[in-house]
């Protein structure tokens, strides 16, 4: 906070007409000051704003800021388990070791 915000916080107004003037003055200085720094800062926050350095989703960035994304390298693996992968798959039993053998069939038949 600067000297004359802070002089007014504390309620010491000027007590003679040209020092209220030269306080309007201060103030209207300060006012053109701020809004001058307020479009700086919208300018600069409206227009390069992407999901890369603000809080925006992905969806929400313009055709510009998604041509302009890094692609991912292709994958030189082919899809699903590689080479040397060992598989996860319970093992056969023999119907001999079973207790019993139920078998399950629908209740109604497709005419398909």
């Amino acid at each position: 906070m600067n000297k004359l915000t802070e002089a007014l916080f504390n309620h010491q107004l000027p007590a003679d007409l040209a020092a209220s003037q030269q306080l309007n003055r201060q103030l209207l200085e300060l006012v053109a000051q701020l809004e001058q720094r307020i479009a700086e800062l919208e300018d600069t926050a409206g227009s390069g704003s992407s999901s890369r350095n603000s809080s925006k989703p992905p969806s929400q960035d313009s055709p510009e800021q998604r041509a302009k994304r890094e692609k991912k390298p292709k994958s030189t693996r082919k899809q699903g388990a590689q080479p040397g992968h060992q598989g996860h798959q319970r093992i056969r039993v023999e119907l001999s070791a079973t207790d019993e053998q139920v078998h399950y069939y629908p209740d109604t038949q497709c005419t398909c």
